[in-house]
């Protein structure tokens, strides 16, 4: 009796399919007052699916993070010449914006292409509200700036952290996941003193990294006398234990730090061929300088 239910239901669907095209499976509505029955429709093709747009969490954060620190530096500012002092360009919101989403993309995506990035999403969530809801500070724009490159590598810093440990190769200063080093001959790690005192060719613009392959560093600093061999220290980065933090603001007006090498007096024979020279009114800080 099974089988031949089995069998009838069978002719029944093939018989509908001729007839109408299509009909409700036993066990469906079908008009008889059960729950909503599913159709079956022979020989309708389906629909054209477009494809889902490949998720790029890396150009999520990128764009978000540009929005948030445009939109604030905007909205302090405006479009005024102060936006050079952070590194932003103009003339409008919308340049800024694709100017900073374009280089941070690029350097992340270099760096997960090598494997040397750590990438937290969340974090990046984070990050993007925090900078989109900074208040704009009461003290001179121009003293904004490290105070914001601060609040920066503080809200920020551990979305796009490196991975290469102490010792071991690197491309960049950010592929190191040590705060305190930096790229040195291929190998993350502090930079040595001898580097810091290594004069070298840095180019035309104050402060501005140039690169330099003499340098072991890979990068030379034109800073005020002629040029060092250096490195950025933002967010507090790669000087090591005797290395100093300082900012040079370049002829664009944009300020940048990179690190120096700490001095006692002039003559002091650290320096070797370079000046012991003070960096603030009182002189109780030096810093080996050209």
């Amino acid at each position: 009796m099974r089988g031949a239910m089995m069998g009838s239901g069978a002719r029944w669907i093939a018989l509908c399919a001729v007839f109408t095209g299509g009909c409700f499976a036993p066990g469906g509505d079908g008009g008889n007052g059960g729950g909503e029955a599913d159709a079956i429709v022979i020989g309708q093709p389906m629909p054209d699916m477009a494809p889902m747009p490949e998720a790029d969490p890396l150009r999520d954060y990128c764009d978000a993070r540009a929005e948030a620190i445009c939109g604030w530096a905007y909205g302090c500012f405006g479009a005024t010449g102060t936006l050079a002092a952070f590194e932003l360009t103009g003339p409008e919101l919308e340049d800024c914006v694709a100017d900073q989403a374009e280089g941070c993309h690029a350097d992340l995506s270099d760096r997960e292409a090598r494997g040397t990035l750590s990438f937290s999403a969340e974090g990046g969530a984070r990050c993007a509200t925090a900078l989109r809801d900074a208040p704009c500070l009461e003290t001179p724009p121009a003293s904004w700036v490290g105070q914001w490159q601060d609040y920066v590598q503080n809200q920020c810093g551990g979305v796009a952290r490196g991975l290469v440990a102490t010792g071991d190769a690197c491309a960049v200063q950010a592929d190191c996941a040590t705060p305190a080093d930096a790229c040195v001959d291929g190998a993350c790690a502090p930079i040595p003193a001898e580097v810091l005192v290594q004069a070298c060719d840095g180019g035309d613009d104050l402060g501005l990294p140039a690169p330099d392959p003499d340098c072991p560093t890979g990068t030379c600093v034109l800073v005020e006398g002629g040029g060092i061999c250096s490195a950025s220290c933002a967010g507090g980065r790669g000087c090591g234990e005797s290395g100093v933090c300082l900012a040079a603001q370049t002829v664009a007006g944009a300020i940048r730090p990179y690190c120096a090498l700490a001095c006692a007096a002039e003559g002091d024979p650290t320096c070797l061929e370079l000046s012991c020279d003070p960096i603030n009114a009182d002189g109780d800080e030096r810093v080996c300088s050209p």
